[in-house]
This record gives structure tokens, sequence and C-alpha cells, in this order.
């Protein structure tokens, strides 16, 4: 019974590690797409002060 109980532990907290895992990897991609339209953006706004 108590192996059990440490095996579904250690399960769980494999799961865990896993989903955080996974939440740090979206968040990354998510920090460099904002990057990336804030650069794609004042690319724009200086492409529209060099044109007036």
């Amino acid at each position: 019974m108590l192996q059990t109980v440490k095996e579904a532990d250690k399960m769980e907290l494999k799961l865990q590690k896993a989903e955080e895992k996974e939440l740090k990897a979206a968040a990354q991609l998510y920090k460099a797409r904002i990057a990336e339209e804030k650069c794609a953006g004042r690319e724009r706004q200086r492409k529209r002060s060099v044109r007036e």
C-alpha cells in the first residue's frame, strides 16, 4: 500500500513537472511573438516617418 502511494506521488510529480515545462515553453513563445510584433510595429512606424 505504501509503495503504491509513493508511486502515485512520484507519477503526480512527474506530471506536474511536465506541465510546468509545457507552460514555460508556451510563455517563452508568447514573449517571443510579442517582441516580434513590437519590432514589426516600430519598423512600420519608421517607414511611415520616412515617407512623410
